[in-house]
């Protein structure tokens, strides 16, 4: 019984997957590549298990490659990488180096005045070097961009972490993780 169950869920995923590559396919022929490369910086807060707070700091660099449709929806990939400070509220002088990573998928609508972004990074790592640390998880990214000018564009994103694995002898996952990340990108397209 259950195997003629997965065989049909199968089936099923295989038919909307068909479905939607047919709906896609005509705004594929008239699509645009994009790339579109970021320098930003991030701040952001973890709180851990023992009820300490600390703040993440520093610079990020990344981009998103994609396609823009012509029913001004954008999807692809977007990546960033991070070189972070970590500071404990409670004693300022504590501070630790942490090196983070996304890559994900996100989709990005047009509007006459800005674009929102929504993405889903299925890959969210955040090390600390001088600890032998690392968080592992998913994000979520919301974001607002407003165009500068001509194609230079002014970004506002907030993100919220899910760590789900903590690796090395004193790492714990921590009971919220949020940043805020602000950046200008150039949209380039071929």
């Amino acid at each position: 019984m259950t195997n003629s169950l997965g065989t049909a869920r199968k089936r099923g995923m295989v038919q909307i997957l068909i479905a939607l590559l047919f709906f896609l396919f005509p705004h594929f022929a008239t699509s645009t590549m994009m790339i579109e490369p970021q320098i930003a910086y991030k701040a952001g807060m973890l709180e851990e298990p023992a009820g300490a707070k600390s703040s993440l700091n520093g610079a990020s660099f990344g981009g998103k490659l994609g396609w823009v449709l012509d029913s001004n929806l954008s999807f692809g990939f977007d990546g960033n990488y991070s070189s972070l400070e970590k500071e404990y509220a409670s004693d300022p002088r504590v501070l630790y180096s942490a090196n983070g990573k996304q890559l994900g998928l996100f989709l990005t609508a047009d509007f006459s005045a800005f674009q929102a972004t929504s993405c889903y990074f299925f890959v969210d790592e955040l090390k600390f070097t001088n600890r032998d640390e690392e968080l592992k998880g998913n994000a979520l990214k919301l974001g607002l961009s407003i165009p500068v000018i001509a194609s230079l564009n002014a970004n506002f994103d907030y993100i919220k972490h899910n760590f789900r694995d903590a690796v090395g002898l004193m790492a714990k996952l921590p009971n919220d993780a949020s940043t805020v990340m602000i950046s200008v990108s150039y949209f380039l397209t071929r």
